[in-house]
């Protein structure tokens, strides 16, 4: 079960991207811009509020990454792993399309848990639209 939850809600970002790499942010891009709504999309998250995220998905990706899919494969993940207690770290990078060269803006945030410590990986359009979230936890 959980790795279908995995493979269904990295399915955007992972058919999109090359992989986690160390890339320098294009132009367009600001880090601070990319960690505070991160920040955002992980306290609605907590607050299993999927309509706000949805609406902060790509276009091109809501039918895939909407709330009801959200709900779906998250709640299980989110709820079983109790209260967001602190970020731990947060690592701002580039990656890129193969398929299209575009760029974008990604993250990766270790946010402890009351239980557990899940990894949070957001990926983000120039216009900051999420076209990638993947949420882990190690097993």
């Amino acid at each position: 079960m959980i790795k279908k939850i995995l493979f269904a809600i990295g399915l955007c970002s992972l058919l999109l991207m090359t992989g986690c790499s160390s890339l320098p942010l294009a132009d367009g891009f600001d880090e601070d811009t990319i960690k505070d709504t991160t920040y955002r999309v992980i306290e609605l998250l907590n607050q299993y509020d999927y309509d706000a995220v949805g609406e902060m998905v790509s276009e091109k990706w809501r039918s895939e990454l909407n709330a009801e899919t959200m709900k779906q494969y998250l709640d299980p993940i989110l709820k079983s792993n109790g209260k967001v207690e602190e970020i731990a770290s947060t690592s701002v990078y580039a990656t890129q399309d193969p398929d299209t060269d575009e760029f974008y803006g990604s993250i990766t945030v270790q946010v402890k848990h009351e239980k557990k410590r899940l990894t949070y990986e957001v990926s983000y359009n120039k216009a900051m639209q999420i076209v990638g979230l993947y949420i882990y936890q190690k097993v």
